[in-house]
């Protein structure tokens, strides 16, 4: 019973958004693993910002769900002006 409860508070890791000196700009704890909701999340927060640059390792895979999300919801537009881009390593795996 305590850890069934417990593993329900438990955080999963963090997201956090940096700028390219690697200084903290904001952060979160993920309570469910890795979902799109937290970078979107994290984008919305920087998009204040100007945030020209999107780096995340599964960029390939998020930003497609943003443009379709953005389609839907107008709000989210303006994430879409960031450019993304990949680890050189990330990107050297889909070259194979």
């Amino acid at each position: 019973e305590t850890s069934r409860r417990a593993s329900k508070l438990d955080e999963k890791g963090m997201e956090v958004a940096v700028c390219h000196h690697g200084f903290l700009l904001k952060a979160l704890n993920m309570y469910r693993g890795e979902i799109f909701a937290y970078p979107l999340y994290l984008q919305k927060e920087l998009m204040p910002a100007k945030a020209q640059f999107f780096a995340m390792d599964v960029a390939c895979k998020y930003w497609p769900y943003l443009e379709k999300a953005a389609g839907v919801i107008p709000a989210l537009q303006d994430l879409t002006t960031m450019k993304p881009f990949l680890s050189v390593m990330h990107a050297r795996a889909h070259a194979t």
